[in-house]
């Protein structure tokens, strides 16, 4: 399965606020039979095919700006393709829904940082507010029904609903999310995505140390069910931040009463549509309904099966043997041409906000040296690599920000740094290393995945004919190089970040002081850059800024960008309510089974109430 370190994700309706529909680049191709390291040119077989024209069930009416759509596959039910098997089968007895995920290492809310874990926390908690259905489409109502926002636009107000309760029966309050925060904040609950809440007044300050009085903090209840927010500098995004997971309330009474073991399924305490019913570690996780959530009338799925894999096997054969619905990371490159060939109406290839890099650790040979980091990344054809290796119509990346952004808020298109083998061995002897002699042993490590094997191997392929040195590749399982990464222990590796919002959320992760800077990389004025970006009064200077800033990491060479994700999936026919979204974000609560149920009922967010500067 993959695996990715994940930052706010944000509904696309945030970006509607600027204005712009998204149009995203299919690059990247497919072949059945041909092996990646084929010498150039490639040969005529290698063609990228062409995607039927689809039509998707959630279009929008003909006057609006157009929406993200899929890539590949229409999804819609009855189906509108060949294969009888796919599209006659329908519902499961039981009305259980079977999914996959990669290894989850936290469903504590103040813990999980990864994918993974994250994709199942969100189902068993709800913040204040749920993410949108698609891209494009508005958020809608979590624990929160309405919301209040200040002229100056720092102070935020929620009204929480008082249908909201726990799975003990207690109402959720506004206490639950302030110490729910408070508690991510703290410096001793070694929480990776303590950032993501900088927004609050005071918060980073908290985090460091620098003030140790939790009263410090921009939060207040002034009663149960109000909840007030100062941020630090106003964020034209703040509300799209809150449908993500580092935002989740959680239990303290749980907490209190049994620690760390307050997230097994015989202690644990959920305010989400699901409550955790099983975890088997590295098979399964179960999630039943919950009959205290505020809209349990509106959860059609009564029951939810992930199976864990770190491999793309176990998914594909559990849906294939009809266990599966929804297969998440089942899709190797090589199948890839061959669903789009047979036009299957179970696969699915969307767009996503992502990027996939290696990170250079800097602070140690050979990487101290940003001409060896040129060199590394100038001999890597990633144009090749997507049509050859990868197969889904990935993106290749120049910097770490998508050029969705180009197109949704008019950032600028980043030009970067292409392939030039002959410029990279030219550095690479000014560095000292002709043809890479003298070079010290040089290890790759990247997870246990079909699709990072095979990206590993070109790289190594690449710097071997381009560079003359060779390099040995570790294959680790997730938590592993999870492990490697946070501690700086590896030379070059493998990551994946996830975000969307504005082109800052991908420039964030480099930082001086992020947690999550696994490069080592550190320079004031990028840092100053982002900050500027994060607080600017207008969305040009945000861009502005975020574009300067990206400029000087890609100059640096902190990072190999590889490319940017597309996400391939399998999903049953029948299965609906799973749309486009860049972010990747499916609630369970927004499907169902077609053959026998309706659409659950959207609850748009209302529009917001002025409130008067403090």
């Amino acid at each position: 399965m993959r695996s990715e370190l994940t930052r706010p994700t944000y509904g696309l309706c945030a970006l509607a606020a600027w204005g712009a529909a998204l149009v995203v680049s299919a690059c990247g191709g497919s072949g059945r039979d041909a092996h990646p390291f084929i010498a150039e040119p490639a040969p005529a077989t290698w063609t990228r095919p062409a995607a039927p024209p689809t039509t998707d069930t959630a279009a929008e009416p003909a006057a609006e700006p157009p929406k993200p759509r899929r890539l590949f596959g229409d999804g819609s039910w009855p189906c509108k393709r060949s294969s009888p098997s796919a599209c006659d089968e329908g519902s499961p007895a039981d009305k259980t829904l079977g999914s996959t995920t990669g290894s989850v290492e936290f469903l504590d809310p103040t813990l999980v940082s990864e994918t993974e874990g994250m994709t199942v926390a969100m189902n068993l908690f709800e913040g204040l507010l749920a993410p949108a259905r698609a891209s494009g489409q508005a958020l809608e109502q979590g624990v929160a029904s309405h919301y209040a926002v200040s002229e100056d636009g720092r102070t935020y107000t929620f009204s929480l609903r008082e249908d909201a309760r726990w799975s003990n029966n207690r109402q959720v309050v506004a206490d639950d999310f302030i110490y729910a925060w408070t508690r991510k904040l703290n410096p001793e609950s070694g929480a990776q995505g303590a950032e993501s809440l900088f927004w609050i007044d005071g918060g980073e300050a908290y985090n460091r140390g620098q003030s140790r009085d939790p009263a410090t903090l921009g939060l207040s209840a002034p009663d149960p069910h109000t909840l007030r927010v100062r941020l630090r500098c106003a964020h034209a995004f703040f509300l799209a931040e809150l449908t993500n997971g580092h935002w989740l309330p959680v239990p303290r009474e749980a907490i209190e009463a049994h620690g760390a073991d307050w997230v097994k399924p015989e202690h644990i305490v959920t305010n989400g549509p699901y409550h955790l019913a099983e975890w088997k570690d590295r098979d399964r996780i179960t999630l039943t309904r919950s009959p205290t959530y505020w809209d349990h009338t509106q959860v059609l799925i009564p029951k939810v099966i992930f199976y864990q894999s770190e491999t793309e096997e176990k998914p594909r054969n559990l849906f294939r043997g009809g266990q599966v619905h929804w297969a998440r990371g089942a899709v190797s490159p090589p199948e890839i041409a061959a669903y789009i060939h047979d036009n299957a109406p179970e696969f699915l290839l969307e767009p996503r906000l992502c990027v996939y890099f290696y990170g250079f650790r800097i602070d140690r040979p050979p990487f101290d040296d940003v001409r060896v980091r040129r060199a590394v990344n100038m001999a890597i054809d990633k144009e090749r690599l997507v049509t050859h290796v990868s197969r889904g119509f990935q993106v290749p990346a120049h910097g770490p920000v998508p050029p969705a952004f180009s197109d949704t808020l008019g950032y600028r298109r980043l030009e970067g740094v292409g392939f030039d083998p002959e410029a990279a061995r030219t550095l690479l002897t000014d560095a000292g290393y002709p043809r890479g002699q003298g070079l010290p042993p040089i290890r790759l490590s990247y997870n246990t995945m079909e699709a990072h094997k095979l990206i590993g191997e070109f790289v190594q392929r690449s710097v071997l004919e381009n560079l003359g040195f060779g390099m040995e590749l570790e294959n680790l399982e997730w938590k592993s190089l999870l492990k490697k990464l946070n501690t700086g222990d590896f030379q070059m590796a493998r990551y994946g970040w996830c975000a969307s919002g504005t082109p800052t959320a991908f420039l964030e992760l480099f930082t001086s002081d992020s947690p999550r800077n696994i490069t080592g990389w550190k320079n004031e004025k990028f840092d100053a850059l982002v900050r500027e970006s994060q607080c600017a009064t207008s969305p040009a200077a945000s861009l502005r800024a975020a574009a300067e800033a990206e400029d000087m990491l890609v100059a640096d060479a902190a990072i190999a960008p590889i490319y940017h994700y597309t996400l391939p999936y399998l999903k049953k026919p029948v299965l609906q309510g799973l749309l486009p979204h860049l972010d990747d974000t499916h609630p369970i609560k927004y499907m169902y089974w077609a053959d026998v149920q309706s659409h659950p009922t959207p609850r748009p967010l209302p529009a917001p109430r002025p409130l008067p500067a403090p």
